[in-house]
């Protein structure tokens, strides 16, 4: 009977040895495997939720608002917009908006525009302006984002001025000055000068000149007049003449002069017997660079290297021709190292790109010069670049950041007990680790 009774036990305890080890290999362990995925689950989430919101606040679009009047249909007016993504990542523009002082909130677009970094779109808006309305546009982006045109425009409200300075005048006599859109854009003349009530894409303004003499501390600057438009943005085509005395007119501009690019407040010096100026160059590298390598990556990788040559509209000008030369540091570009850019005018920019090669050598920056030569610029006449003005930049320096993608475990909590033991007559505390819980995340490690 006793026999019987301790094999029974022995049954028993074998028993509930298999019973917690089912328990333990059937519930613990999946639900640890469980918490686990729930925390890589969480992790992932925040990361791309910081990723997102870092996004949305380094997003930046640029607008100019204009309107198109044909010469040949007065009085009906488009608007124009000219949208520029500024900022270093791609943007989605979801929708576009008409904000109007006649017909409140209209929804101008339902088709997505994405910008590359650096890119510029016209849109040109299917709307139709009446001539007592005032407009502003609004873009809503993908991100959430919200950016407003800078201004309200209208035919009978435009943003900017134009003011063209005639020295050098002759006394008594009739002048006239033509300013006409070459494109997109709308022209008033000031409330002194006209009557018209509405913007044109071409307008004279004509004005029998008492001309003053103007002086200074350096000496005699010359007499002067000053007409002013109001004009919308755009590139505009600007002419002026004097009457002769058998009543024809005689041109006063030189060809070269007469193409303006309208963005801001623009002041047009000529005078009527000196046609050179200083002209202002400018080369600007837009976008950094990051280069992200990890443990799998190929011994090198490709970037792009852009720059933007703008040519200033500050002074009109000829017709240049440049070179841009890449002088990269530490690396190497397949494609040719010069760019040579043609026909560029008064208040237009270029732009090009360089394919080039990084080598892996995370964490480190890569140096590279993007200059103008002196003597690669052409242009007509005596004109010459005014290297002293601090507007003008030939030479511009750039990085390449790369960077190691690492991932790193670290400890999120930890728990632990302490007690003491006695060695011969020494008391020594001992620490045991009960339980350590770790996340692994991914860690950004680059060049100083």
């Amino acid at each position: 009977m006793a026999r019987t009774r301790r094999k029974g036990a022995g049954v028993s305890a074998v028993l509930g040895t298999v019973i917690g080890l089912l328990v333990f290999f059937t519930i613990v362990i999946p639900m640890w495997i469980y918490m686990q995925q729930l925390q890589t689950m969480y992790m992932d989430s925040v990361n791309r939720r910081l990723i997102f919101e870092a996004e949305k606040l380094r997003e930046k679009l640029d607008m100019s608002l204009t309107l198109s009047s044909a010469a040949d249909s007065p009085g009906q007016y488009q608007p124009v917009l000219n949208i520029t993504n500024s900022s270093p990542i791609e943007t989605t523009v979801q929708a576009i908006y008409i904000e109007s002082t006649i017909n409140g909130v209209l929804r101008a677009s339902e088709q997505p525009i994405i910008l590359a970094p650096g890119e510029r779109s016209v849109v040109r808006l299917n709307y139709q302006l009446q001539p007592n309305e005032l407009i502003r546009v609004r873009l809503a982006t993908a991100r959430g984002n919200s950016f407003v045109s800078p201004y309200e425009i209208g035919p009978k409200k435009l943003p900017y001025l134009l003011m063209i300075s005639l020295t050098n005048l002759s006394v008594s006599s009739v002048y006239r000055v033509r300013v006409a859109t070459e494109g997109d854009g709308c022209v008033l003349p000031s409330s002194s000068e006209s009557s018209l009530d509405f913007c044109r894409a071409e307008l004279w303004v004509k004005r029998y000149v008492e001309v003053r003499d103007l002086g200074s501390s350096t000496g005699r600057i010359g007499r002067e007049e000053v007409f002013v438009f109001n004009v919308a943005p755009g590139r505009y085509n600007v002419m002026a003449e004097v009457m002769r005395n058998d009543g024809s007119w005689a041109a006063i501009i030189p060809l070269y002069a007469r193409s303006v690019v309208v963005d801001s407040h623009v002041l047009l010096r000529f005078n009527v017997t000196q046609h050179s100026w200083p002209l202002i160059l400018r080369i600007t590298n837009p976008v950094p660079r990051l280069i992200i390598f990890n443990t799998t990556n190929t011994p090198t990788a490709l970037v792009n290297i852009s720059f933007v040559l703008a040519y200033d509209s500050a002074v009109p000008g000829p017709t240049l021709n440049a070179t841009v030369r890449l002088d990269p540091v530490g690396f190497t570009c397949s494609s040719p190292l010069e760019v040579r850019i043609s026909r560029l005018n008064p208040g237009d920019s270029a732009s090009a790109v360089f394919i080039c090669e990084v080598p892996y050598s995370p964490p480190t920056n890569y140096r590279y010069v993007l200059h103008v030569p002196e003597g690669s610029i052409e242009v007509p006449g005596s004109f010459t670049v005014d290297t002293s003005d601090p507007r003008t930049s030939l030479t511009t320096t750039g990085y390449i950041d790369v960077c190691l993608l690492r991932r790193e475990t670290l400890v999120r909590s930890l728990n632990v007990t302490t007690s003491t033991i006695t060695i011969i007559t020494v008391v020594v505390p001992v620490v045991s680790i009960e339980t350590i819980q770790t996340t692994e995340m991914q860690a950004l490690e680059c060049g100083g």
